[in-house]
């Protein structure tokens, strides 16, 4: 049915995101949330434009319309990073859960168990040279 097909196509879409490399995917991302820390707005620390956030984005992460989408904006289209932090870590969670749920087979849903925290460890790892504007001045912001 059409519900079905729907939910096929997004688990497609994170499949192509997942497959372009074990750990390109997180060293990507840490790349995106690197640039996004060297660009917070000074006006409104901890915050970013949107259009600034866009073009941080590497073309190889497919998923930019869709945290747009996902990212609720405050009054003047700014996110905080904290949202943009949430949301890589959330991505993942969606597509193994997503998995589990699409096969019901209990070894499948062990093994994805498995990729995921694997996947999560390369993730953070990749994470942990990043700096923070919080870690250079811990005045900046407290949510980050």
């Amino acid at each position: 049915d059409i519900l079905a097909m729907g939910c096929n196509m997004c688990r497609l879409q994170d499949v192509a995101v997942w497959d372009q490399g074990s750990t390109a995917l997180g060293k990507a991302e840490a790349k995106i949330v690197q640039e996004i820390f060297n660009n917070l707005d000074p006006e409104r620390k901890g915050y970013i434009s949107f259009d600034v956030a866009y073009k941080a984005f590497n073309k190889d992460v497919t998923e930019t319309t869709a945290f747009f989408a996902d990212c609720e904006a405050n009054e003047d289209h700014k996110i905080s990073v904290k949202q943009l932090r949430t949301y890589f870590e959330r991505k993942k969670w969606n597509f193994y859960h997503r998995e589990a749920r699409l096969h019901h087979d209990e070894e499948d849903d062990r093994l994805e168990g498995e990729m995921f925290l694997e996947k999560m460890k390369e993730f953070q790892a990749d994470l942990k040279d990043v700096k923070s504007p919080k870690d250079e001045d811990p005045g900046v912001v407290s949510s980050l």
